[in-house]
C-alpha cells in the first residue's frame, strides 16, 4: 500500500489517543500482515468505500494498552475488558478512522465509513473481501501494546 495511504493513520493514532486519552505513545515499524489473524484482545473494525479506494481499518489492543487508554479517558480504574472497553474500543475506531479520512480527503481520496464494530478474543480470523494487502501499524504505550491495521485498495 502506498505510503500517502498510510500515513494518515499514524497521524489520526497519534492525535487521537494523544488528545483523548493523553497516554504517551510510540509509533512502531510498519509491516505487511501475512495471516488473517486479529492480534489483540479487543479489535475494532470498519469498513471504509469512496470511487477509487476501499478496504478497511482495524484497531486491535492487548489488554494493558487498551486499559490504560480507558484508564486515562474515564478517569477510571480499568484493569479487564469489560463494557466500558468495548465501547471505548468502537469510539476510538471512529475517531481513527475519521480522523484519517479528513487526511485523506486532502489528497482528493474521499471515502465513506461504515459504523465500527468491535470483537473480543484473541487470535479470531477476519476474512478480507477483495485482494487488499494489510499494511499494520504497531503503538506502544507504557502499560501495552496496540496496532493499527489498514488494508485499503484502488478499485
Amino acid at each position: 500500500m502506498e505510503d500517502k495511504l498510510i500515513q494518515p493513520f499514524i497521524n489520526a493514532t497519534l492525535n487521537v489517543i494523544g488528545t483523548m486519552a493523553s497516554v504517551p505513545l510510540e509509533a512502531g515499524e510498519v509491516y505487511i500482515k501475512n495471516d488473517p489473524k486479529t492480534w489483540g484482545q479487543v479489535t475494532g473494525i470498519v469498513g471504509m468505500a469512496g470511487e477509487e479506494v476501499s478496504g478497511n481499518m482495524v484497531a486491535s489492543f492487548d489488554t494493558g494498552s487498551i486499559c490504560e487508554i480507558v484508564s486515562s479517558m474515564l478517569g477510571e480504574d480499568h484493569t479487564e475488558i469489560n463494557d466500558d472497553i468495548t465501547d471505548a474500543v468502537g469510539e476510538l475506531t471512529n475517531m481513527i478512522s475519521s480522523n484519517a479520512r479528513s487526511e485523506l480527503s486532502k489528497l482528493n481520496i474521499e471515502l465513506d465509513m461504515a459504523i465500527p464494530m468491535v470483537v473480543v478474543g484473541e487470535g479470531l480470523q477476519i476474512s478480507q473481501l477483495g485482494e487488499n494487502q494489510v499494511t499494520v501499524i504497531p503503538f506502544k504505550t507504557p502499560k501495552g501494546e496496540f496496532v493499527v491495521a489498514v488494508g485499503l485498495s484502488s478499485k
